[in-house]
C-alpha cells in the first residue's frame, strides 16, 4: 500500500490475537470474521519478472493442513491440493513435491484457514508470459480449487 505494507504478509499475531497494521487487512479481517466464507482464492502478482527468481517459476501456496482446527476442513484442504498439484500448469516447472508452497503464518492464507477453517490457496503468476498466460494460469488454478472442492464435499 502507500505506507509500504505487504498487504499479503500484514496479519501478524500479539497477544494470542491477529492484528493487522493497515487499515485495508483490518477491513479485510473483520470481513471475514463477520462473513465467514468457505473457500479463498487470491492471485498475487507483479508487474514484470522478478529479479529475484530465475523466471518461468510460478508460484503456488496453501494453507498447512495443521493449521486447522476442524479436521473435516483440513482433509477438504487436503483433496483441494491434490488437485491444484494434478490440475495447473505450475507442474511443469516444478516437480510435484515442490509444487504448492506452504503459506507462512503472518499471511492472509495461512490466518484465515487458522481462524476460520477457511480453505484455499495463493498463486503468484509469473508474468514473463503476458498478460494473457496470467490469465489463463490463474483460471487454471480456480478450476483446479473449484473442482477439488466440490469433489471432497461429495
Amino acid at each position: 500500500n502507500i505506507n509500504k505494507v505487504n498487504l499479503h504478509l500484514d496479519y501478524p499475531v500479539v497477544g494470542g490475537e491477529c492484528r493487522p497494521r493497515s487499515r485495508e487487512v483490518q477491513a479485510l479481517w473483520r470481513l471475514v470474521g463477520s462473513y465467514k466464507p468457505h473457500l479463498h482464492m487470491c492471485v498475487h502478482t507483479f508487474i514484470g519478472p522478478l529479479a529475484s527468481s530465475d523466471p518461468p517459476y510460478e508460484g503456488l501456496y496453501v494453507p498447512p493442513v495443521s493449521c486447522f482446527r476442524d479436521p473435516k476442513r483440513a482433509r477438504l484442504q487436503q483433496r483441494i491440493n491434490e488437485y491444484l498439484k494434478w490440475y495447473t500448469d505450475a507442474t511443469y516447472f516444478w516437480g510435484r513435491e515442490e509444487l504448492l508452497k506452504t503459506a507462512t503464518d503472518d499471511s492472509a492464507l495461512f490466518r484465515f484457514a487458522a481462524h476460520g477453517d477457511v480453505l484455499g490457496c495463493t498463486f503468484e503468476p509469473n508474468m514473463s508470459g503476458g498478460e494473457t498466460a496470467c490469465v489463463r494460469g490463474s483460471l487454471k488454478v480456480l478450476r483446479a480449487l473449484l473442482a477439488g472442492f466440490e469433489q471432497a464435499e461429495d
